[in-house]
């Protein structure tokens, strides 16, 4: 998988404890990973959409958010809730993923619309 050489600049600019940038399946069938909070998204004027879960290849957690969660951080194994009712198996990246959520933090992706400006340089800018 790979991504535009903007993606981490694209994604600091927003300055969010949760966000990342979601992205297809590489195998078929190609669907893009990730569900919505809303059952019909919409991003806000910085193109950002609430999301339920997130996949984890393109994600930044800022570090305050692992102050609010116990430890471990990341684990695999079944999801205690879930292993109780059916004995689902949840990866640690969405088992992290819900922790954060229940933490307060809200996760959030980037669509492909352009960022707004902010006070970082643009990629191969200097600093004014």
């Amino acid at each position: 998988m790979t991504f535009p050489r903007t993606t981490l600049h694209r994604l600091l600019v927003h300055r969010e404890a949760i966000v990342g940038a979601t992205y297809v399946k590489r195998v078929a069938p190609f669907a893009l990973l990730g569900s919505a909070l809303e059952s019909h998204p919409t991003a806000d004027a910085r193109g950002l959409t609430e999301m339920r879960r997130i996949p984890t290849g393109c994600l930044l957690i800022r570090m305050s958010v692992f102050d609010a969660l116990a430890k471990p951080y990341f684990r695999y194994g079944a999801d205690e809730a879930a292993a109780r009712s059916s004995a689902k198996t949840t990866s640690s990246a969405i088992g992290r993923a819900k922790r954060a959520f229940a933490s307060g933090a809200t996760p959030r992706f980037r669509s492909n619309r352009p960022p707004r400006p902010s006070g970082l340089p643009r990629p191969g800018r200097a600093a004014a």
